[in-house]
């Protein structure tokens, strides 16, 4: 049975469980892998939550936080179960946890985005209360 909680820390967490999982919800792209540096700084600044199947990430979501005149807001990234664990609602309980967490952090908005053909996502999301915006995307790569 997996268990989720929230990682203030990158202690206990090994970095290639975490790659193994970008590399699987970004199968499509050459992204460079997460370095320790990233795990430790994402792990003590945002809220980020883990899945575990004994010591082994088998799960991972992450809300990085913003001030904002008024108020904080939270965008949530990089939502992704391993493979071999789907379809048990881990996804589900790692968004539940985004969720409570920001609540506790007094986030105003907790925004998101999702591709179209991910099915299962996008119904977690509108189950958990998330609506659907119809707003242009932008993107600046450097």
């Amino acid at each position: 049975m997996a268990t989720v909680e929230r990682a203030h820390s990158s202690a206990d967490i090994e970095l290639s469980d975490i790659n193994e999982l970008l590399k699987q919800l970004h199968f499509d792209r050459q992204d460079p892998e997460a370095t320790q540096h990233d795990l430790d700084t994402i792990a003590s600044s945002a809220i980020f939550v883990v899945a575990r199947e004994g010591s082994k990430v088998i799960g991972m979501a992450t809300a990085y936080l913003f001030r904002k005149f008024g108020k904080t807001i939270g965008y949530v990234e990089d939502v992704v179960v391993n493979e071999t664990y789907r379809g048990q609602g881990i996804g589900t309980k790692l968004m539940e946890r985004i969720v409570d967490e920001a609540r506790n952090d007094q986030v105003f908005y907790l925004y998101l985005t999702s591709r179209e053909g991910r099915t299962a996502a996008n119904a977690i999301y509108q189950k958990l209360g998330f609506e659907k915006r119809e707003t242009n995307n932008y993107r600046l790569k450097f």
